[in-house]
């Protein structure tokens, strides 16, 4: 199911008080913070919710109606924080990592260092591993 709404009708159906207050303050429009939560409440009745123009004359698409409303904390995304550039590598130094510890169950030693790790997984040299000579 597809539902087109103008920024005053999404405010009249899924907005708060504050928000209603907030359209006819700002004759029509919202503010930004104002704007993102009454998305995340769609979000909450909605699977796919598309923004299109700007001010108070945007279009709202919302398609796939939810059978039951999501909580707000279910739609926050943690995997995503902070800078994703940091690991890029991150599924496939997990899928080694595994792959190490299933081919070295019988390993004795308690821990292991994560150079070491690393070297043994082939992603460091031996030169890489030792202390530099002073």
């Amino acid at each position: 199911m597809k539902a087109i709404y103008t920024l005053e009708l999404l405010v009249i159906e899924f907005g708060n008080d504050k928000q209603k207050e907030s359209l006819i303050k700002n004759n029509g429009n919202l503010n930004k913070r104002t704007f993102d939560s009454l998305i995340t409440t769609v979000k909450q009745h909605y699977d796919y919710v598309l923004v299109e123009g700007k001010g108070k004359k945007r279009m709202i698409t919302c398609k796939g109606k939810r059978t039951e409303v999501l909580d707000r904390k279910e739609l926050q995304n943690y995997s995503n924080s902070g800078n994703r550039e940091q690991l890029t590598y991150k599924e496939d130094i997990r899928t080694a990592t595994i792959q190490y510890l299933n081919r070295h169950k019988a390993d004795t030693r308690p821990t292991i260092t994560t150079k070491r790790l690393a070297y043994e997984l082939g992603c460091l040299v031996k030169s890489c591993t030792k202390h530099p000579e002073k």
